[in-house]
């Protein structure tokens, strides 16, 4: 299991799988791609995330965000918007305490925010957060990168666009195409077994 975990980029801590077995991680492609963090977690389910995290070691807030981006294989990066005020809600129930050190303000989790996890343990994993057991491969979070850099350079192109109809326009056109192809290699059955 130990060396599974490891090859598929997953960790252990203790007792705690990374990702958390339940949170496939592939539910969509995060705000990068224009969805709500809400379509990729049920409402509130950051809170899991965040805790999960902090059950390792203390860590700080932009830290967390490009640890779930790792983690997520670049699928999903949460926004500070997201992230920061789901901290400042924990702080607040007394799930987590932050310090600052050397600027930054670092969080850590408290025995009730170990608790509180630990007691909807559960309730979460009931949840549909994606394919249970689903642990990408190598090949898979390569295309992850592959996806986001692709996502980066149309973002650059429409900026760089944005004054330019004819430009626009073929860049619209590239995008359609390459959404119509991938349509089309949706409907054909798949060639191996999932």
């Amino acid at each position: 299991m130990e060396a599974q975990a490891h090859e598929h980029g997953s960790k252990e801590s203790g007792s705690h799988r990374w990702p958390p077995k339940g949170w496939g991680g592939m539910g969509g492609f995060g705000r990068r791609f224009g969805m709500a963090p809400e379509r990729v977690f049920g409402r509130g389910d950051m809170k899991y995330l965040l805790l999960e995290l902090l059950m390792e070691r203390p860590k700080h807030g932009y830290e967390m965000i490009k640890e779930l981006e790792s983690r997520f294989s670049g699928f999903y990066s949460p926004s500070p918007g997201t992230v920061y005020p789901t901290l400042q809600m924990l702080e607040d129930r007394g799930y987590v305490r932050s310090n600052s050190e050397e600027g930054k303000r670092v969080y850590s989790i408290t025995d009730d925010g170990r608790a509180y996890l630990a007691s909807h343990r559960e309730e979460k994993h009931q949840r549909h957060w994606g394919h249970e057991n689903f642990i990408p491969s190598a090949e898979m979070r390569s295309f992850g990168r592959e996806v986001l850099d692709f996502g980066r350079a149309v973002v650059q192109a429409a900026r760089s666009s944005n004054n330019d109809p004819q430009r626009l326009a073929r860049l619209r056109a590239v995008v359609d195409s390459a959404r119509r192809e991938i349509y089309s290699i949706l409907a054909e059955p798949p060639t191996t077994e999932v």
